[in-house]
């Protein structure tokens, strides 16, 4: 099944041209025939500024989504797949939760995209979008966003975001309540670009490319692993020659591989130090640090400050 979704126009009517659907008085349903249960809802904000819930479901037929942004456009989508989020490894007795794998982090669609994403069939679906004009950015951000960001985005959808999005669909009887979350969620995102390295050769990203870097970026994601792996193998895993993959990898995440990964390492001892309890000694033993004291050297040229502050 073919659905196509114009970024510059609303995404439920894109999606209704291309399904059987109807509207009720909870939202927008699709025809039983290619899905189990399913279903969306949207609220339109001030300021150009929409938010959208595509329901929890499984298709019975792989569903072939053709996103497509012009590079004169005006418009930016948010793209945050909820489904399957986590990933769990044991690490000796202690069960670890890993951050999400991509792509269950926040995309940014900006300029001159034209993506193809697959969903095989009877798997778990659900999805949040968020669309805006950039006369939403001008009125709210100093720094014109809209003029630095091409192509695609990714960053972590971590649990600070999370909690704010699972409020925000949580009320969205509650149009006001929502479209204040909504509006930290957007703000937490954009703190999060401030801190990636532009890449100043851009890419004309291909759907083929976009499965292939972010599979690449899986192999950087283990928190627990000390050294990840070198650039070449990378690039092989991409299928990719060394020089794009580098570009390619900066462009959409924001920082070459090896500072990725430490990203993922920083952001993971944050969250057990935050949520779990662990001591920065513990911490850095679990993650493989020969002495605390480089853990915490490691941890402050990250985040500005010592673990210990926390």
């Amino acid at each position: 099944m073919r659905v196509e979704f114009d970024i510059t126009q609303n995404l439920i009517d894109g999606f209704a041209k291309s399904v059987n659907s109807s509207w009720k008085d909870d939202g927008f349903y699709i025809e039983n025939a290619i899905i189990k249960d399913g279903g969306a809802i949207y609220l339109t904000f001030a300021d150009e500024l929409e938010f959208y819930h595509f329901k929890k479901a499984q298709f019975l037929e792989p569903l072939h989504m053709y996103a497509v942004n012009p590079t004169d456009t005006d418009w930016l989508m948010f793209h945050i797949n909820l489904a399957n989020t986590k990933q769990r490894k044991r690490a000796g007795i202690q069960e670890i939760e890993f951050h999400k794998y991509a792509p269950a982090g926040v995309l940014c669609y900006g300029p001159g995209i034209d993506i193809v994403t697959v969903i095989p069939a009877n798997v778990d679906t659900e999805v949040c979008s968020i669309r805006f004009n950039k006369s939403f950015l001008k009125k709210y951000f100093s720094k014109d966003y809209f003029k630095s960001i091409r192509g695609l985005l990714y960053d972590d959808l971590d649990s600070e975001m999370e909690n704010i999005l699972l409020k925000a669909l949580d009320a969205f009887d509650q149009p006001l309540l929502c479209h204040g979350l909504v509006l930290q969620l957007i703000h937490l995102f954009f703190k999060k670009i401030d801190k990636h390295e532009e890449e100043k050769r851009f890419n004309k990203i291909h759907s083929e490319d976009v499965s292939s870097i972010f599979k690449a970026a899986g192999l950087l994601r283990n928190p627990l692993q000390k050294e990840p792996p070198k650039v070449a193998h990378l690039a092989e895993a991409a299928n990719m020659g060394i020089t794009k993959f580098k570009s390619l990898f900066k462009q959409v995440f924001g920082k070459p591989p090896y500072k990725y990964h430490l990203k993922i390492r920083m952001e993971y001892a944050q969250e057990q130090l935050l949520n779990n309890g662990l001591s920065p000694t513990e911490i850095s033993y679990q993650l493989g640090y020969a002495h605390p004291s480089n853990f915490t050297e490691a941890y402050k040229k990250h985040f500005g400050t010592l673990p210990s502050n926390l």
